[in-house]
């Protein structure tokens, strides 16, 4: 047969040229790859921050949230405060009045005194006109009702 090239004898560029196509063909699928690899890491970016700013927004709420609570905490400190003040002056004063009540004997309040005292010049004056006493004893039962 003319004109054929025998099998023995092949283009050595036929080697070179299938090698180059199939690097091409790589080459190709590479860049597929990465075309694909690129397009899922901009996704996995619009992701990321769309959870960051979900985690920014709930942040801001939570410092907001907090300085309300800060806020109620501090007028709570402010009311305990007063509160203890109030209480403290009580204290004192109930321990002025058992102070003077130890001072002066039981001493009552005025309503109490003076119904007391009422009773013991009814009494005074019940025993100078149904008793008879002498005239010294009548003199400082008189005084002791005028008192």
């Amino acid at each position: 047969m003319r004109g054929m090239p025998k099998d023995a004898e092949k283009n050595p560029d036929a080697d070179k040229l299938s090698e180059l196509r199939d690097m091409e063909a790589k080459v190709r699928r590479l860049r597929e790859t990465r075309n694909s690899l690129r397009d899922q890491g901009k996704a996995m970016a619009q992701k990321r921050n769309a959870v960051q700013d979900q985690y920014k927004e709930h942040r801001e709420k939570l410092s907001l949230m907090k300085a309300e609570l800060d806020a109620i905490h501090a007028e709570r400190n402010a009311h305990k405060a007063k509160r203890d003040a109030i209480n403290q002056q009580l204290r004192d004063l109930f321990s002025q009045v058992k102070g003077r009540r130890g001072e002066h004997g039981e001493k009552k309040s005025a309503t109490a005194e003076y119904s007391h005292l009422k009773n013991q010049i009814n009494n005074l004056e019940e025993k100078f006109q149904t008793t008879s006493s002498s005239t010294k004893k009548e003199k400082e039962t008189m005084e002791q009702i005028k008192r």
